[in-house]
């Protein structure tokens, strides 16, 4: 009985703890998506790659390791809108813990109807600026492998070719009670608009 007791008392702690963590890491995603700040401190503090082992580059270069954020390049008639997702690939374990993403586009080009931060929860906000949209995220698991972190809705306005440009803001492991800051490889999209 003192044993079953014990377990359940346990696992309860246990729960409160990984709990605890989510709101913490929500918390901060959903600050970070609300402001608007224009400083590099998060990249020049990474010190790490995907798994887990410093970079030894105080200029913030991913490892050979280093897990990628990526969005899609797509080509839309003008008047049409499509899809861009945005994507971590490669992640090795412990996973993703927490990110903030900025996502420049030129507006004179493209306009953004909608977006969705992935996996369910998370924040996407679209008016983050005239010209940027930004995706903000944490999970208390880690999500490791490749994983759509953002989903946005272009629309073509004018013909002309707008570049899709990514600046990571906050890049974290799921590491639980100390997430390592991490320097990904980046790679930037684009939309062409044609008549």
């Amino acid at each position: 009985m003192r044993l079953r007791r014990a377990r359940a008392i346990l696992g309860f702690s246990m729960r409160m703890k990984l709990a605890f963590v989510v709101l913490a890491l929500m918390a901060l995603a959903i600050a970070s998506a609300c402001s608007s700040d224009d400083s590099e401190d998060a990249d020049a503090n990474a010190t790490g790659d995907a798994a887990g082992e410093p970079t030894g580059d105080p200029a913030g270069e991913p490892g050979p390791d280093a897990p990628t954020v990526t969005i899609n390049s797509t080509e839309i008639a003008v008047g049409s809108q499509d899809e861009s997702v945005l994507a971590v690939l490669n992640f090795n374990a412990p996973g993703l813990g927490a990110w903030t993403v900025d996502v420049t586009y030129d507006n004179s080009v493209v306009s953004v109807i909608a977006c969705d931060g992935l996996p369910a929860g998370n924040v996407c906000n679209p008016a983050f600026d005239d010209d940027t949209v930004r995706v903000v995220g944490a999970v208390a698991t880690g999500l490791e492998g490749d994983t759509v972190i953002g989903r946005i809705i272009f629309q073509c306005d004018g013909a002309g070719e707008s570049p899709l440009d990514l600046f990571i803001e906050t890049f974290a492991d799921g590491t639980i009670g100390d997430p390592l800051e991490l320097v990904p490889h980046v790679e930037h999209g684009a939309i062409t608009c044609t008549e």
